[in-house]
């Protein structure tokens, strides 16, 4: 499949998070047509998931917090070879897969020490 056919998904099962706080946000689904089938819509959210990830990465670059060479991916997500290619060229950077499979625990618990100092 080489393109979700103008079918685009907003994954905000509980609002959307960072980078926009809008707790009050809706999940959607728009574009489809007749021709849509349900690998359109698997890809559209396949691809919303990177959107959301590019957007957080690129807020925090635009304000020159961290300049990013490459991102660490851990987790189910981490194992759809499609989405990690996609993420790999939206964010123009090398994707580290990680041994661990959930690592976001351990990265709560290190940024929770960096706020402690």
């Amino acid at each position: 499949m080489d393109s979700s056919e103008g079918v685009y998904v907003v994954l905000a099962f509980s609002g959307l998070g960072a980078p926009y706080w809008e707790p009050e946000a809706r999940a959607a689904i728009v574009g489809i047509t007749r021709r849509t089938d349900k690998r359109h819509i698997v890809r559209a959210a396949l691809e919303s998931i990177a959107y959301q990830v590019a957007d957080i990465l690129e807020k925090v670059a635009s304000q020159g917090l961290v300049k990013v060479e490459s991102c660490f991916v851990d987790g189910g997500p981490s194992k759809n070879e499609f989405l990690m290619e996609f993420q790999a060229d939206l964010l123009q950077s090398k994707l580290i897969k990680r041994s661990q499979e959930e690592l976001s625990v351990i990265g709560a618990l290190y940024l929770g020490g960096l706020a402690l100092g």
